[in-house]
């Protein structure tokens, strides 16, 4: 199974963004690495004001695990409304699968499939 963050926004306050890249146990770091073997750029990182936005639009996109769902919780539950946007989630089994996880919502995440 492969599970590939294909696109869309994650928008962090920027010093939830710097605490999370010191930290051992990041939540953060994960969502920056992009997949392996690919010839498109890493996910773009962008300052705008107090928050970094980072996207996914023509980047490698970046391989989850299966626990990928509660992780992406897990980083909301953390930061609340300092973690917004939504990414476009791509699941590959034996059919293909397009989840939409909307950080959009003040205290969680919501996946739409």
């Amino acid at each position: 199974m492969e599970i590939i963050i294909i696109g869309g926004q994650l928008i962090l306050d920027k010093k939830i963004y710097t605490k999370e890249l010191l930290i051992k146990n990041s939540l953060l770091k994960p969502l920056l690495i992009p997949r392996e073997n690919s010839d498109k750029p890493a996910p773009k990182i962008e300052k705008n004001g107090d928050q970094i936005i980072i996207s996914y639009n023509n980047s490698a996109g970046v391989q989850l695990d299966l626990e990928y769902q509660e992780h992406l919780k897990n980083l909301k539950e953390r930061y609340k409304d300092k973690v917004s946007g939504k990414i476009t989630i791509q699941t590959n089994y034996y059919a293909t699968i397009i989840t939409i996880a909307d950080f959009t919502n003040q205290d969680q995440v919501v996946f739409e499939s």
